[in-house]
This record gives C-alpha cells, structure tokens and sequence, in this order.
C-alpha cells in the first residue's frame, strides 16, 4: 500500500499529465481550425486569430465544427 506522500505525488503527477494533454489537444485543434479557415478563405483577420488563441476547448470545439460550414469567417 502506498503512503499517503507518495499517493499526493502520484495524484499530481497525473493531474499534470492532463493538463499537458489538454493543452496538446487544443494545440492541435488550433492548428486544425486555422488550416481549415485559411484552406477556405484565405490569411485569416487579426480578431480571428485573437478568438482563436484564447478560445478554450468547449470554444474551440464549436469554431471548428463550423469552420467547415461557414460561409465567411465573420460568420464564425
């Protein structure tokens, strides 16, 4: 059985683990949603790429099942 210390290091290293994958995941899919909108519509505008960096997963998610719908990327 493990000791409480290294049970809260095991914890840790897992809840560190996640968030490393998590912050890959919406890499990924950041770079996805921009080679998708550049593919269809070209250099994308400067708020676009702002909404982009700072959309969360949830955001980024939604923004990338309509990147292939849209009609412009101010519909977005």
């Amino acid at each position: 059985m493990a000791n409480p210390l290294q049970t809260l290091i095991a914890e840790r290293e897992a809840e560190a683990e996640a968030r490393g994958e998590a912050r890959g995941e919406a890499r990924g899919e950041r770079l996805a949603l921009r080679k998708v909108l550049q593919a269809r519509f070209g250099p994308l505008p400067d708020p676009v790429e702002r909404r982009i960096a700072a959309a969360d997963a949830r955001e980024l998610e939604v923004l990338l099942d309509s990147a292939a719908v849209v009609e412009s990327v101010d519909d977005l």
